[in-house]
């Protein structure tokens, strides 16, 4: 049975309100430092291991855990799996709270988890720091927000993984989504994309390298998990306010560059 901890008192999630379990902070669901060892997610985390070795990834082993949110930290091949995953309640929370739970089906958990995956890929080999990266995929340097951008929906110059064209939101972004597509061993990405000059290439590049770092171990090893949610001691009413926010400011600074605002939030 899955418990929170309150108070110094273990209560079942199941029997938790809403205004209660928003009480609660991160590290309080203790049961978070387990899940992902066993159980359906287990099974989407291996599935994801298959996957990059049948890619010809076989050194490349992200550690993934429950945070905040999906997650790459910077220099880390590690992934971060939103916390609300790990139970039914939480996700009903998540939909409450946000409208949408993402990840919530097996295949679009594994569409987030082969994404996150490429940003791991990067870190690791840190591909994004040569010039010909720079020149298939654009400056890594630009800033951005990734959920402030607008796509261009007929463009056949990015891959199509994720909803709301999200290849398109930074050079990282297009970058992971393409790597997402490549080890998708159902993507069929030659006969798919043999049309789409620009992505094409961008698909070739990403291919190329996975040949040439496949068999060669990370430059950086995996560090503590200091983005785990079990050490985060926010309130899950303090996350969903600055996520709520978040996701109204973006959804006014949208708006500002098309007459359709909720084009780009995904």
């Amino acid at each position: 049975m899955s418990e929170i901890l309150l108070r110094g008192k273990a209560i079942p999630l199941e029997k938790i309100d809403n205004r209660v379990l928003l009480s609660a902070r991160l590290c309080d669901l203790k049961f978070l430092k387990m899940k992902l060892e066993k159980g359906r997610l287990r099974g989407l985390v291996d599935k994801l291991y298959s996957d990059l070795d049948q890619a010809g990834l076989s050194q490349l082993r992200p550690t993934v855990y429950f945070g905040d949110e999906w997650f790459s930290p910077e220099g880390i091949p590690s992934i971060a799996v939103p916390f609300y995953l790990a139970h039914p309640r939480l996700m009903a929370l998540e939909s409450a709270m946000m409208n949408h739970v993402e990840g919530r089906t097996p295949g679009w958990f594994m569409k987030l988890i082969r994404h996150e995956s490429g940003h791991c890929f990067d870190h690791a080999y840190r591909v994004s720091q040569t010039k010909k990266w720079s020149q298939i995929f654009g400056n890594p340097e630009l800033k951005y927000r990734p959920d402030i951008y607008l796509p261009n929906r007929h463009s056949k110059d990015f891959v199509r993984n994720l909803p709301g064209f999200y290849a398109q939101a930074h050079p990282d972004e297009d970058f992971a989504e393409t790597f997402a597509v490549i080890v998708n061993p159902k993507s069929n990405w030659e006969k798919k994309y043999r049309n789409w000059p620009a992505a094409f290439e961008k698909l070739s590049y990403v291919a190329d390298l996975i040949r040439k770092y496949g068999d060669r171990k990370p430059h950086l090893e995996d560090k503590p998990d200091f983005y785990n949610a079990i050490r985060m001691r926010t309130t899950l009413s303090s996350l969903y306010q600055k996520r709520i926010k978040a996701k109204k400011y973006a959804t006014k600074a949208v708006s500002n560059l098309t007459e359709n605002p909720h084009l780009s939030i995904v």
